[in-house]
């Protein structure tokens, strides 16, 4: 069971249901109202962890990039400002790798998303942007 509730099953049993069907038809409600929810919340917690990741890579390519133009500028050890992007960077892969195992409604994103979009949703409803 994930945080969502939904498995690896429910969300391939939900994705041929709503491949099987059309936005005219009927019986694809339930699979709709699982789905949609369980991607924006997926979407919501990994962003949660992605922008800082992202926000202190960011910071530290740019001390380093000022460190490369101007090495007396920063009197800091040149490896204290290579390390943390490479930690980041592996950081933002590992949240990327947790997230998708925990949320299994993100290994099948795109499918699903295109799925939502044609029965009539955003991806993400505006109170669940990050942005």
């Amino acid at each position: 069971m994930t945080p969502t509730g939904l498995t690896r099953a429910d969300v391939e049993r939900d994705i041929d249901l709503l491949d099987s069907n059309e936005p005219s038809g009927t019986g694809w409600e339930a699979a709709f109202d699982r789905l949609r929810p369980a991607l924006g919340h997926a979407r919501k917690v990994r962003n949660r962890f992605r922008v800082p990741i992202v926000t202190l890579f960011l910071i530290f390519a740019a001390l380093w990039s000022v460190h490369r133009l101007a090495p007396d500028l920063l009197d800091v050890p040149r490896m204290w400002l290579q390390t943390p992007p490479i930690v980041c960077g592996a950081l933002f892969l590992l949240v990327e790798v947790i997230a998708r195992t925990v949320f299994p409604v993100l290994q099948r994103e795109e499918r699903v998303a295109a799925l939502l979009r044609y029965y009539g949703a955003t991806d993400v409803s505006p109170d669940q942007e990050v942005y």
